[in-house]
């Protein structure tokens, strides 16, 4: 069992290992007609303020209502990718974050969707769901308000369809992992064999009884 165990780590080492990968970036632009941050510009939207921080909260909004209440943990730098978190397949949508890893700070009215998946055909279709959850969400809040068609916020998606890219693991990597395991599995044997051996080696001494 140890043998076919092996045999079947080494196998699976020297196959090639991954996982498709896309990103596509989400724009919220503002529905006025001059720049959202001119203070004397009066906004034909009630989800757009005059204030520059309105369409950049309206993102934030949407993001917690597609991702739900459950904040993942914030990554050291905005480029660590769901492969680069060990996510195989999966999905995300952040709001990129300037303010590091232990503060908060948006500079942008939009959002990052990123999935991954073990075929390219997976991928594309989470992402144009969740772009579809992005629309939807931004759109019933606009429903409720009755915003007209023609003063509604543009939502602008960065390409369609998504490239999407398959991303290799390390085959070295791999391989040396089970090198590892392989020589670790074979000592633990050895000793087992040895232990074993003294056993029977002890219970096959003959016994003398004293007189």
């Amino acid at each position: 069992m140890v043998v076919i165990g092996l045999c079947g780590g080494w196998l699976w080492a020297a196959q090639t290992h991954g996982a498709y990968q896309g990103t596509i970036q989400v724009t919220f632009a503002s529905p006025n007609p001059q720049d959202a941050r001119d203070p004397f510009t009066k906004a034909i939207n009630p989800l757009t303020s005059s204030s520059r921080h309105s369409l950049i909260d309206l993102a934030a909004i949407t993001v917690r209502e597609v991702t739900g209440l459950h904040t993942p943990p914030q990554a050291v730098s905005g480029d660590v990718t769901l492969l680069d978190s060990g996510v195989y397949d999966g999905s995300r949508v952040i709001q990129p974050n300037v303010g590091g890893q232990w503060s908060y700070a948006f500079s942008e009215a939009g959002m990052e969707v990123q999935a991954t998946g073990p075929t390219a055909e997976s991928v594309t279709t989470k992402i144009d769901n969740l772009v579809d959850r992005i629309r939807a969400s931004v759109t019933a809040r606009e429903d409720s308000k009755q915003v007209p068609s023609s003063r509604r916020v543009r939502i602008l998606v960065s390409s369609g369809p998504p490239p999407v890219y398959f991303e290799s693991g390390s085959r070295v990597r791999a391989l040396g992992g089970m090198a590892l395991v392989t020589a670790l599995t074979i000592a633990a044997m050895v000793q087992l064999l040895r232990g074993r051996e003294d056993r029977l080696r002890i219970g096959a001494r003959p016994v003398e009884y004293a007189k």
